[in-house]
């Protein structure tokens, strides 16, 4: 096994910024502007668990956690806003990075519950319990965070005389997800456009308006059985008059499935970079279970 831990301290970090016009003759700009820190720690173990003359079983572990923080931007009180909604508010935003900040926290509006008639409820700065309608950017805060506490792999390898068994898993624990697709679906009269069957049940109560709000973030922790493949070796050499020693016949199902308490449709949703955790209607693809056979010659 082994076990590494990281630190590191990264400085001019290129992003675009706004810039007058004139003088300059385009509104934005390429500028090495901010340092940032990310951190870390990786342990990784594995070996046979069971080794004796018809039966091996061999299993890898690996455990990872990493998170990030914005030490300096451009100057004082100043930020950049992303992870942008079509609807609703203008700018519809639910991240933003400034000096201080984590990387990966949603910057949005905290739900404080719904009034008799179906409308949101949230909270502003100063903590007061106001009708949505009356917020304003200001009253955002940092709210969760979409990178996991914990990336686990584990993998296991299984050999009983010719058979083998391959099974290979992958889990991300304690993140949140924000769901757009019961943001943008699950509420009644929004449009001329189908809803989730969740309109008209979990979610009846909501006559009003969506917000970015964390009403809409989830526990995105899974585990996901990536991959299983089952295999039989067996020895060509007579079958082939020496010309092909092994031939290893296999099948491997992918995707096989995943545990999850997410409602949405998919949890492991982008976290690479400051303004991401969002699984968005406009994007998602349902995943497919494939089913592979296959042949291995070893000559």
């Amino acid at each position: 096994g082994k076990f590494d831990v990281f630190r590191r301290k990264i400085t001019d970090l290129l992003f675009s910024v706004k810039v007058p016009q004139p003088p300059y003759t385009q509104d934005s700009q390429w500028r090495n502007i901010g340092e940032m820190e990310s951190k870390g720690w990786e342990f990784e173990i594995g070996g046979d668990i069971i080794r004796n003359k018809n039966f091996t079983w061999t299993t890898n572990l690996n455990l990872s956690h990493t998170s990030g923080k914005i030490l300096t931007l451009y100057g004082d009180n100043t930020y950049i806003n992303g992870n942008g909604f079509p609807a609703p508010g203008s700018p519809g935003d639910a991240s933003r990075i400034e000096a201080g900040a984590e990387i990966g926290s949603f910057y949005i509006w905290k739900f404080a519950g719904f009034d008799d008639n179906g409308e949101f409820l949230l909270y502003n700065k100063d903590g007061e319990v106001i009708p949505a309608a009356k917020k304003d950017q200001g009253d955002k805060q940092y709210i969760g965070n979409y990178t996991p506490s914990l990336i686990v792999g584990w993998n296991h390898t299984f050999q009983y005389k010719n058979f083998d068994l391959g099974i290979n898993m992958r889990s991300w624990i304690d993140f949140d997800v924000y769901n757009t697709i019961d943001m943008y679906y699950g509420i009644q009269g929004r449009g001329n456009i189908n809803v989730l069957k969740d309109a008209y049940g979990k979610y009846n109560h909501i006559k009003g308006e969506k917000q970015i709000c964390d009403y809409y973030l989830q526990d995105g922790t899974f585990l996901k059985i990536d991959a299983i493949t089952l295999g039989y070796t067996l020895d060509a050499k007579k079958l082939t008059n020496n010309m092909v020693e092994r031939i290893r016949i296999y099948g491997t199902v992918g995707n096989v499935c995943t545990f999850t308490g997410y409602n949405g449709m998919n949890p492991e949703v982008n976290v690479t970079g400051w303004d991401r955790g969002t699984e968005k209607f406009w994007e998602i693809y349902p995943m497919a279970r494939t089913y592979t056979l296959g042949m291995q010659f070893n000559f």
